[in-house]
Order: structure tokens, then C-alpha cells, then sequence
């Protein structure tokens, strides 16, 4: 079964994995950490342990259990997150964020969450790479399928674009988590 149809059973139907991330530091290793929203993100701790101690991510993390989303966050993965600050969430546009809150809109979370979310292991250099490689610019797929496109307005600075146009600046990188990497996002993303 591949990640990504483990991805859609998990957060689309709200089921576990049947499996937790394990601990991939390597041993005699010391894992690394970066901090974010006043706690450390520690590489051997998956994706899921790392924000619940983020005090700038409680409206993410409270979104991910609200969407059945948390158990795959905390799978092996390994998957990228474009973590949004509460004052992303909080800027989006009047009452959206209540309306995502509510069980019927739960499909429409879903698909909005997953906006933020990459398969795969993308650190800023792989980043880097990508947008050499496509002189400025590249698509990136995220969980849901659906396309962002990454740009950058001048070394090291990346910007992400969403389907609606929406822009979003990455003012953390490369928070390495057992289970991927985490990019912290002034804006969330949204679907078409």
C-alpha cells in the first residue's frame, strides 16, 4: 500500500495506520533540534509529538485532531509539513476558521489541511535543488494531489503558491522531525 493511499484512508475515513512512526535517529547519534513556537522539535520525536509543545501551532494541531488527521502525522511517513502560525489561521477570511471547525464541514478540513502536506522527505536544500533545476520554479504534489508551486524572491527566501493564487513565505526551515521535516508558513494554504 503505498503512503499516499495510506494518507487518504487515514485522514479521508479517520482510520489509524495500524502503525506508529519509530524512533529513526541512528544510535550513539544525539538528535537535533530547532525552535519553534518556544519548543524544541527533536529529530527522533515524529511530526505530531514535535507541535503539541508548539505554542505557535495550537490552532493547527487542534484542525489535524478535528480532521482524524493526527495518526497520520504520526505514521513513518516520511512527510514534508508546511506548518501555518495561529496568526495565519487567524487571518483567514471572516469565519472561515469557525465554519472549518464544524463536523459537516470536515471534508472541506480535510482537503484544506492537506494543502500543507508533502510525501516525501523535502529539506530546504532538496527545495534548492528543485528550483535550480526548474530555473525559478517547480510543482510540488502535495497529499491531496493537488499542486503548489515553488518560488523564491531571492536566496534563501522560498515562497510557496496555492491554486487560488494564495502566497505563503516560509519563515522556518528544515525542523527534522523522525518522520520528515517541518517548514513553518505565514499563510495557509488553500485548495482550488
Amino acid at each position: 500500500m503505498t503512503a499516499r493511499l495510506r494518507w487518504a484512508l487515514a485522514a479521508g475515513l479517520g482510520l489509524a495506520l495500524g502503525h506508529a512512526a519509530p524512533a529513526l535517529a541512528q544510535k550513539g547519534v544525539p538528535p537535533t533540534s530547532v525552535i519553534v513556537g518556544g519548543a524544541a522539535m527533536v529529530s527522533d520525536h515524529d511530526i505530531m509529538d514535535n507541535l503539541s509543545h508548539s505554542t505557535d501551532h495550537t490552532t493547527l494541531l487542534g484542525l489535524l485532531q478535528l480532521a482524524g488527521m493526527t495518526e497520520a502525522l504520526r505514521s513513518h511517513g516520511p512527510f514534508t509539513l508546511f506548518a501555518p502560525t495561529n496568526a495565519a489561521f487567524a487571518a483567514l477570511p471572516g469565519g472561515m476558521l469557525d465554519s472549518l471547525r464544524k463536523p459537516e464541514n470536515k471534508n472541506t478540513l480535510v482537503a484544506l489541511l492537506s494543502m500543507q502536506i508533502l510525501e516525501g522527505n523535502y529539506s530546504s536544500a532538496r527545495l534548492h535543488y528543485l528550483l535550480r533545476y526548474g530555473k525559478g520554479t517547480t510543482q510540488l504534489d502535495t497529499v491531496s494531489e493537488a499542486k503548489l508551486t515553488l518560488t523564491t524572491n531571492g536566496p534563501p527566501n522560498l515562497i510557496l503558491k496555492d491554486p487560488r493564487g494564495g502566497t505563503a513565505d516560509i519563515i522556518l526551515y528544515d525542523a527534522k522531525q523522525a518522520n520528515g521535516v517541518v517548514f513553518v508558513i505565514d499563510r495557509v494554504l488553500q485548495p482550488g
